[in-house]
C-alpha cells in the first residue's frame, strides 16, 4: 500500500502575494489579450486631467484671490474713508479710569499730524471718533461702564478691539472679573491691555507691580505677550500705533450676519396711525458690517424687538473728504435730497412679523365661543356700580351692611327667605346707634331675626315710628334725611384706611425673612435631590393612580421607545419646527451670502413701524440708557420665528444660589436679549433624556426653552433675576446646543418601599402604595432594588398596600425596593423680548 503524508494542525501556512491596490502586470495583460488602450487624458468621471503645471497655476490663483479677498475686508474696517475701528474701554478695577485713556488717546490725535479730530454721539452714550493720516486710519473710542454687564457685552459685540484697563494703585475686584468673564464668553475680538498710574509709582516698584498686573491678565488672556502704559504722550502714541496695527481676527457669528452700528439716529412719527398704534419711522446712518444686508430679511434692535425694513438708502459719507487717493464726489456731491436707492424688500420675498402660530382652537372637535359671545357675557356678568340710599350720617362701614330691598325676587332669593323664616328668632344683644342723634338707643323694645339683615325699610321705619315687621316701635325724628353711597368708593375707602394702619418697614422685613426661609428650604431640596436623586414619598391620603396618572413605565430607559409627537401641549401648535435643520442652516448661510448689500457702505436704513417711545428714545437717549450702545443686527432667515432652542450651559463658580428648574432667566445671545423658563436636563447621548430639578454645579446640563431660531452654536450667558430688585447675577456660561423641538425630557420619580417578609427571592413590600387599586393600576411596571435586583409584583395581600414581590435574585432586609415612573416635561410659554420688568420673582418651592 502507498503511503500519502495529510498534513496536520501545525503545517505552515505561508502568506499570499500582496500587490497593493493596483493589478500586476499578468493580471492586466489577461485583461486587455494583446489590446492597446488609447492615451487618454480624462479620468474615469469625463473630466479632463490637468497637468502638473496647471495645477500648480490654479493652487495659485487660488491664493492670489484669498489674499484679496482678506485684504479688501481689512480696508473696511479702519480705513480713512471707511468704518471707523471699534475701540470698546473696559476698566477691570475700581480705580482704571477709561476715560482717562480716552481722553489721552483723543489728545494725542490732535497733537500729531492729525486733519481732524472730533466727536460723535450716537443713539445710547457719547462715543468719540479721530482720524490719523499720519496712521491711515479711524477710531471710535466706546467708553463702557463696567458694573453694567448688559452694556458690557453690547460693547464686546460691536466691537473691533477690546481694550482693558487696570490700574497699579487698585486691584481688580468682582465687578471687573465678571466684565472679562461676560466678554469672553460672548465671543472676544483681539485685545489690549493698558496699566494706568505706573508713572506715579516709584522706580524701584515698577516692575514688580507691572509683572504682578501682567500676571493677573495673562490669567485671563494667555495669548496676550505685553501691556502697554498709558500714563505720558510717548505711551498714548505708541498705544493708538498698537490698536492701528493689531491683527483683527474675526468672530464666527459676526462674519455671518450684517449688523450697524449707528452714527446718527432720526425718528420720524406717523400722523396717520396704522390700526390705533402709535409708531413710525426709524432711520439709522452708518456703516454696514459684517457680511451682505438684505432687505428682505428682518433686523434686530436690543430693547426694541424685530422689525421689518422699508428701504434702504446710500447717505452722504462725511468721512471721504480724508481720502487722498480716491475721488469719490458721488458721495461728497450727495445731498439728503439725492438719495440713492440701494435696495426695497420685496413684497412676496420678505420677512414677515409673524412669530408665533395661531392653533387652531377646532382641530380636536371642541366648541369654543367667539369673541361677539364673550363680548356679550363680560356685558352680562359685569357688576354694576350698587348705589345705597342711607341716612345722612351714616358712615362707610355702617353703609356696606344695609341689604337693598327688591321688589322682585328671583327663586334664590325665595328660598333664602324660607330658611331664614325657619330659624329661631332672638334678641339682639348689642346697641344701635343713632348717628344723627348722637346718642345710643338700648334695644330692650327692638327685636329682629337672628339671619335678617338690617335693610333701607327697617331704617325708615324706625324714622317714622313704625316699626314694621320684625322690628318694634321705637320714637326717632322723622325728619330723617338721606345721602346716596356708591359702594365702590366705599370700599375704597376701607382699602386706605387699612392701608394708613400697615408698618410697611416691618412688611419689608417679613418679606426678607420670607424669602430667606425659601431659599433655604430650596438648599435642603437641592442636598435631598443629590443624596436621593427623584424620590419622592406616595401621597397617603390621593390614589397614586391619580396623583401619578400622566407617568408611566420604561422598562428600559435607553433602549425603549418613546414618540415624541405624542400628547403634545398646546403650546406646541403656536411653534415652528424643520423637517432637517441642518440643511435648512446650510441653505440659509448660502443664500445670505449671495443677496444683499456688501459690507463697507455708508448707508441710510429706514425701518417701518417702530413704536413712538421706543424711537424717540433712540432719537433722544436719557440719562439712564446713555451708557448703553445700541447696534441693528440683520437676522437670518427664520431667525424671527418661535421654537424650542437648547442650550448647553454649565453654572459659573461665582453663583452658589440654588436655582430650581422651570425658573425665568435671562438669556443674552450675539443676537438678542430675553427672558424665558427654563428646563433642565441631562447632557447625555440618546433620544431621553432626564430632567434635572436643579442646577447642579457639578456637570453641564442642556436647558431648552421656547425662543425664536438661533442658527449657528452662538456662545450663551445667562443671568439670574434677583427676587425683589432690578439685579441680574451671573449665573452659567454655554453655547447653542441645537434647535429641536422633539428633544424629549423625562422627568422620573422613583416610589419606594421597604420589604416587610422575605422569603429568599420573594418578598412582601409595604409603604409603596396603600390600598390596592393604586397596586393593580402598577403591576406591569418592573420593579429594581438599591442593591441591584430587579423584580415585579405578582399579587396584592390584604387592602392597605401591602404586596408579594418576586425578584431574580435573594433579597436582603435592608435593601429597598423602588419603582421608576416617567412623564415628559416642557417649558412654560412666558418669553419675554429682553429683560422681564417684575418687581418680584415667586419661587415655587414645591417638588
Amino acid at each position: 500500500m502507498e503511503h500519502s503524508h495529510r498534513s496536520g494542525a501545525l503545517k505552515q501556512a505561508n502568506k499570499g502575494h500582496k500587490f497593493g491596490k493596483h493589478s500586476s502586470k499578468r493580471s492586466r495583460a489577461e485583461e486587455s489579450k494583446g489590446r492597446l488602450a488609447l492615451n487618454s487624458k480624462h479620468d474615469k468621471n469625463g473630466k479632463h486631467e490637468a497637468s502638473k503645471l496647471d495645477r500648480r497655476n490654479r493652487a495659485k490663483q487660488i491664493r492670489a484671490q484669498k489674499r484679496v479677498a482678506v485684504l479688501s475686508a481689512k480696508r473696511l474696517i479702519g480705513g480713512m474713508s471707511g468704518a471707523s475701528q471699534l475701540i470698546a474701554l473696559i476698566p477691570v478695577c475700581d480705580g482704571a479710569q477709561s476715560s482717562h485713556v480716552k481722553d489721552r488717546l483723543l489728545g494725542v490725535a490732535k497733537e500729531e499730524d492729525v486733519d481732524s479730530a472730533d466727536a460723535v454721539v450716537s443713539a445710547f452714550g457719547a462715543m468719540s471718533t479721530c482720524s490719523s493720516r499720519t496712521l491711515k486710519n479711524r477710531f471710535t473710542f466706546i467708553d463702557v461702564d463696567r458694573t453694567n454687564t448688559l452694556s458690557v457685552m453690547e460693547a464686546v459685540k460691536m466691537a473691533d478691539t477690546v481694550v482693558f484697563v487696570a490700574a497699579c494703585d487698585s486691584a481688580p475686584d468682582e465687578a471687573g472679573e465678571i466684565a472679562i468673564t461676560c466678554a469672553k464668553a460672548i465671543g472676544l475680538p483681539p485685545m489690549v491691555s493698558v496699566v494706568l498710574g505706573l508713572e506715579r509709582m516709584p522706580v524701584k516698584r515698577r516692575g514688580e507691580v507691572k509683572k504682578a498686573v501682567h500676571k493677573y491678565l495673562q490669567f485671563h488672556f494667555p495669548a496676550d505677550e505685553r501691556i502697554l502704559p498709558c500714563d505720558t504722550t510717548t505711551d498714548a502714541l505708541a498705544l493708538l500705533r498698537a490698536l492701528a496695527t493689531k491683527k483683527r481676527d474675526t468672530v464666527d457669528w459676526r462674519s455671518k450676519r450684517a449688523y450697524v452700528v449707528p452714527d446718527k439716529v432720526g425718528f420720524v412719527h406717523n400722523e396717520e396711525m396704522n390700526g390705533g398704534a402709535d409708531n413710525g419711522t426709524l432711520k439709522l446712518t452708518g456703516y454696514i458690517r459684517g457680511s451682505k444686508l438684505d432687505a428682505n430679511r428682518l433686523v434686530h434692535i436690543p430693547g426694541g424687538g424685530d422689525f421689518q425694513i422699508q428701504k434702504v438708502v446710500r447717505a452722504a459719507n462725511p468721512h471721504t473728504e480724508f481720502d487722498l487717493k480716491k475721488d469719490n464726489r458721488t458721495d461728497v456731491e450727495m445731498g439728503d435730497d439725492d438719495e440713492d436707492m440701494l435696495a426695497v424688500p420685496d413684497a412676496l420675498k420678505k420677512d414677515t412679523l409673524v412669530s408665533e402660530l395661531e392653533p387652531d382652537m377646532m382641530d380636536q372637535e371642541q366648541t369654543f365661543p367667539t369673541e361677539e359671545e364673550e363680548l356679550e357675557a363680560e356685558r352680562t356678568f359685569e357688576m354694576p356700580k350698587v348705589v345705597k340710599r342711607v341716612p345722612k350720617g351714616t358712615s362707610a362701614y355702617q353703609a356696606a351692611w344695609i341689604v337693598e330691598e327688591e321688589n322682585d325676587s328671583d327663586e334664590t332669593d325665595a328660598e333664602l327667605t324660607d330658611m331664614d323664616d325657619d330659624m329661631d328668632d332672638v334678641e339682639m344683644n348689642e346697641d344701635f346707634y343713632n348717628p344723627q342723634a348722637n346718642k345710643k338707643v338700648h334695644n330692650n323694645n327692638i327685636s329682629v331675626a337672628k339671619s335678617a339683615p338690617l335693610t333701607l325699610s327697617m331704617l325708615e321705619g324706625l324714622a317714622n315710628g313704625d316699626a314694621g315687621a320684625g322690628v318694634s316701635r321705637v320714637k326717632v325724628d322723622s325728619a330723617e334725611e338721606f345721602e346716596d353711597v356708591e359702594g365702590e368708593e366705599t370700599q375704597q375707602q376701607m382699602f386706605e384706611k387699612y392701608d394708613k394702619g400697615m408698618d410697611y418697614e416691618k412688611e419689608q422685613e417679613m418679606y426678607e425673612d420670607m424669602v430667606r426661609e425659601r431659599h433655604l428650604a430650596l438648599a435642603e431640596q437641592e442636598n435631598d435631590d443629590l443624596e436621593f436623586p427623584d424620590e419622592i414619598d406616595t401621597p397617603v391620603d390621593q390614589p397614586a393612580h391619580i396623583r401619578f396618572q400622566k407617568f408611566r413605565g420604561l422598562q428600559s430607559f435607553k433602549d425603549s421607545k418613546w414618540d415624541p409627537k405624542e400628547s403634545l401641549p398646546l403650546d406646541y401648535s403656536r411653534i415652528f419646527q424643520f423637517d432637517d435643520f441642518k440643511r435648512t442652516h446650510k441653505r440659509v448661510r448660502v443664500e445670505a451670502q449671495k443677496n444683499g448689500i456688501a459690507p463697507g457702505q455708508y448707508v441710510t436704513v429706514y425701518i417701518s413701524n417702530v413704536p413712538a417711545e421706543f424711537g424717540r428714545q433712540l432719537a433722544n437717549p436719557s440719562e439712564q440708557h446713555s451708557k448703553v450702545p445700541v447696534v441693528m443686527t440683520n437676522l437670518l432667515r427664520h431667525e424671527g420665528k418661535m421654537t424650542v432652542v437648547n442650550f448647553t450651559i454649565k453654572r459659573h463658580s461665582t453663583n452658589e444660589r440654588v436655582v430650581k428648574n422651570k425658573a425665568d432667566l435671562v438669556y443674552v445671545t450675539p443676537l438678542r436679549t430675553f427672558t424665558a423658563s427654563t428646563v433642565f436636563s441631562q447632557h447625555t447621548r440618546g433620544d431621553k433624556f432626564k430632567m434635572e430639578r436643579f442646577l447642579h454645579a457639578s456637570r453641564p446640563i442642556v436647558a431648552s426653552v421656547y425662543a425664536p431660531v438661533h442658527f449657528g452654536h452662538l456662545p450663551t450667558v445667562v443671568f439670574e433675576r434677583i427676587a425683589g430688585s432690578n439685579t441680574l447675577k451671573l449665573l452659567a456660561l454655554g453655547s447653542v446646543s441645537s434647535v429641536n423641538a422633539d428633544r424629549v425630557n423625562l422627568k422620573k420619580i422613583v416610589l419606594s418601599g421597604a420589604p416587610y417578609k422575605i422569603n429568599i427571592r420573594h418578598a412582601t413590600v409595604r409603604y409603596m402604595f396603600f390600598n390596592t387599586r393604586d397596586i393593580a393600576w402598577f403591576k406591569s411596571v418592573e420593579l429594581w432594588t438599591k442593591g441591584g435586583l430587579r423584580g415585579h409584583i405578582k399579587e396584592t395581600l390584604g387592602t392597605h398596600g401591602h404586596m408579594k414581590c418576586s425578584f431574580n435574585g435573594a433579597m436582603r432586609a435592608e435593601d429597598t425596593v423602588c419603582m421608576s415612573l416617567y412623564k415628559r416635561a416642557y417649558p412654560k410659554w412666558n418669553y419675554c423680548d429682553g429683560v422681564r420688568d417684575a418687581d418680584v420673582i415667586d419661587e415655587d418651592i414645591s417638588m
